[in-house]
C-alpha cells in the first residue's frame, strides 16, 4: 500500500536541500550515538536511518518551536523536545525524553524516563526500553520540524508499533502535510491508511492533498497501479482485491 500526499513537488529538482528520506531500517537502540559524521549546518537532516536524531534533539530540542497545528495541548510547551515527548506519550504512555551532547568525545546520549502522575521513573538507556521508541523517534522529529518547502520520503512508518501507535503516526503525517510538507509514504498497514482517512474526515488533511496508490500484479506479473480517491468523510472510491480486506477475511473465518 502506498499513499502519496501532495504528489508533485512544485516542479523543482527532487533532490533539493529540502529533500529528506527515512529508510525502512532505522538505527537501533545504542548507549551512545556517534556524531563525527554529522553536519550540524544541515540542521533538518536526521540521517537516512535517523542516526542523527539524538544529537539534533540535544542541540535544538529547546531552540526549535513546532508549528501550532502540530502541537499537542498536553505537552509542556511547543518546544521540539516537549512535543516529541508528547507525541511519543501517545505511543508509549508517560515517556519523557532528554538528549545530551558530548562534543569533546564526539557522541550524544539519550535518556528515557516515565512519568505517572507525580512519580518519575529512573532514566533508562535506549537499550533498556522497547525497540519501537527508538525506531519511531526520527520519524516524529522529522515530521515536527518539517515545513512548507519540505519533501519527505518515508518507508514503513508502522514498523515496531502497535496498532494505536500506527494510527498516531498517521495523524502526525496528515498534520505535517496540512502544514505544507509534501510527503510520499510507503506502507503495508491498514491502520496507517485508515488513520489518514480519519484525518481527512476530521479536517486535519484536505482530501485534494491525498493520493492513494495501490500496487498489484496481474497473472503475467506485470505491475498494476490502482489510483484510489477519497471524499471529505474519508470514504474510498475503490477497494481493489487485496486492499484493506484481510480483517474481513479473517473475521469471516471465525464466524
Amino acid at each position: 500500500i502506498h499513499f502519496h500526499i501532495s504528489l508533485y513537488y512544485k516542479g523543482e529538482n527532487l533532490f533539493s536541500k529540502d529533500f529528506y528520506y527515512l529508510a525502512a531500517a532505522h538505527i537501533g537502540p545504542q548507549r551512545q550515538y556517534d556524531i563525527s559524521n554529522w553536519n550540524e549546518d544541515d540542521r533538518y537532516n536526521l540521517g537516512v536511518h535517523g542516526e542523527f536524531v539524538v544529537p539534533y534533539l540535544a542541540i535544538y530540542g529547546d531552540k526549535v518551536t513546532v508549528a501550532e497545528n502540530l502541537c499537542l495541548e498536553h505537552a509542556k510547551s511547543c518546544k521540539l523536545v516537549d512535543q516529541a515527548s508528547a507525541w511519543m506519550d501517545l505511543i508509549s504512555p508517560g515517556v519523557k525524553l532528554k538528549a545530551e551532547l558530548n562534543t569533546l568525545e564526539q557522541y550524544s546520549r539519550l535518556f528515557i524516563a516515565y512519568e505517572n502522575g507525580r512519580y518519575y521513573s529512573d532514566s533508562y538507556s535506549p537499550v533498556n526500553v522497547g525497540f519501537g521508541i527508538l525506531y519511531v523517534l526520527p520519524l516524529i522529529v522529522e515530521l515536527l520540524v518539517s515545513g512548507s518547502d519540505t519533501l519527505l520520503l518515508i518507508e514503513n512508518p508502522e514498523s515496531h508499533l502497535h496498532p494505536k501507535g500506527q494510527a498516531v503516526i498517521a495523524s502526525l503525517i496528515a498534520r505535517a502535510a496540512f502544514n505544507g510538507a509534501q510527503i510520499i509514504c510507503e506502507s503495508h498497514s491498514d491502520h496507517v491508511i485508515n488513520g489518514i482517512r480519519v484525518a481527512v474526515k476530521e479536517g486535519l488533511l484536505k482530501k485534494a492533498d491525498l493520493n492513494i496508490l495501490y500496487f498489484d500484479k496481474d497473472i503475467e506479473q506485470n505491475s498494476l497501479v490502482h489510483m484510489i480517491g477519497t471524499d471529505s468523510k474519508g470514504s474510498l472510491s475503490d477497494y481493489p482485491e487485496g486492499f484493506l480486506d484481510e480483517w474481513g477475511i479473517l473475521m469471516s473465518k471465525l464466524l
